[in-house]
């Protein structure tokens, strides 16, 4: 059956939420699934029996409508208000006669355009999710750029998702991925969703002990750099990570391996070059970039590793008369905080060595890629060695 977590959906204040017309009008598509286990009203004003459509919602079976379900997930994943402000925004780039009261909630609006353009919402909820802050483990393409790259068909992608359809049906995450695409014309981003290996949890039914099945949803982010010919992954496991560096490389690129396994970060210039290494001014944009935390490995029978933490870690070293990175340490994770020029807006970098990076993925990356790079914590793509292979993917 689709995705499904009663927990997120079986609420009667959750039901509440949306206005009773526009909740009866959604439960009329689904009628034929409903009748055989609540008495739905014709009217609105006649009163819907909330409780005992919670429990009905709680407890599917596999003659679960897979569109019902899937709209309920949408819905309450973008009835938030600043998803409301998105969905707004696109009703009136599409010309969507949304017929809102003024007390409106971010539900009426998120159930109003799936009512309308199902599609719109489903493309929303895509797109919220590329944007969040994630971890991603980035992988060089082989030819250093990606001028000669172009958008892949509709059939191109449709061809994908049957590919990455037949690895998820064998480990058990069932079948119905789809991938979104968002290009803004320097990087293409990708949320590619899919099931997870299905759930069985205990549930009450009329007073009885029962239980529930459901599949949960997941969203991987994948992001394509044009001028880096690099790609960025954030995903759980690692085979669903070599699943999509094998994909993405043959149906995009045309070759499997397009992305070997190479190095992409390194802490080597917070030693080399001290703070020297902070430096920001030949990157018109950010305004001062400072060293927050710094891991380091000193090895031993039992690993042992070290963080230092601090608002500004070189001026505290440097007054206890401390080395950033020891001589015999070998740094393994460090945090900046960047400042963007003539604004307050502040980020935090995480970098871990060789291939992981966490930060918010807004208009300001491109001047965080571009210090990184100049400062030598991008491995130039020139410099990439293939003799590396799977060793470099150990996590931070």
């Amino acid at each position: 059956m689709a995705t499904f977590n009663p927990r997120r959906f079986a609420r009667p204040e959750c039901l509440k939420a949306v206005t009773p017309h526009r909740l009866l009008a959604f439960l009329n598509h689904f009628r034929e699934y409903l009748d055989g286990r609540i008495r739905l009203p014709e009217r609105a004003e006649d009163g819907i029996p909330y409780s005992k459509l919670a429990t009905v919602l709680m407890s599917p079976d596999e003659s679960a409508p897979e569109r019902m379900v899937d709209a309920l997930y949408l819905i309450h994943e973008m009835a938030a208000p600043d998803s409301m402000e998105i969905l707004l925004k696109a009703a009136g780039t599409f010309g969507l006669d949304l017929s809102m009261d003024a007390d409106a909630s971010p539900a009426d609006v998120a159930l109003q355009i799936w009512l309308l353009a199902p599609g719109l919402l489903e493309r929303k909820h895509a797109e919220s999710q590329v944007s969040r802050p994630r971890s991603f483990r980035y992988f060089c393409g082989t030819t250093g750029n990606g001028a000669g790259f172009s958008i892949p068909t509709t059939t191109i992608v449709r061809d994908l998702e049957i590919d990455l359809d037949s690895w998820f049906a064998e480990h058990k995450r069932g079948v119905g991925s789809k991938v979104f695409l968002f290009d803004d014309g320097v990087r293409l981003s990708m949320m590619i969703r899919h099931g997870m290996p299905v759930k069985r949890e205990g549930a009450m039914k009329d007073g009885q002990s029962s239980s529930v099945f459901y599949r949960p949803e997941k969203h991987d982010v994948l992001v394509y750099s044009r001028s880096m010919d690099e790609i960025g992954i954030h995903t759980g496991t690692k085979g669903e990570r070599e699943l999509y560096l094998r994909k993405i490389g043959q149906y995009f690129f045309g070759d499997p391996g397009h992305f070997p396994r190479v190095e992409k970060y390194r802490l080597d210039p917070l030693r080399d070059d001290g703070q020297a290494a902070l430096v920001c001014t030949d990157v018109p944009g950010l305004e001062r970039v400072t060293l927050l935390a710094i891991s380091n490995a000193i090895g031993g029978d039992y690993k042992l590793v070290e963080t230092s933490k601090a608002t500004d870690l070189f001026a505290a070293m440097e007054m206890a008369n401390r080395p950033l990175i020891p001589a015999d340490a070998c740094p393994v994770r460090a945090v900046f905080e960047i400042q963007v020029a003539d604004s307050k807006t502040v980020r935090k970098i995480t970098l871990c060595p060789p291939n992981v990076a966490i930060y918010t993925r807004g208009e300001e990356s491109p001047l965080v890629e571009e210090w990184l790079l100049k400062r030598g914590f991008i491995i130039s793509p020139r410099g990439y060695s293939h003799a590396h292979g799977d060793a470099v993917l150990a996590g931070p």
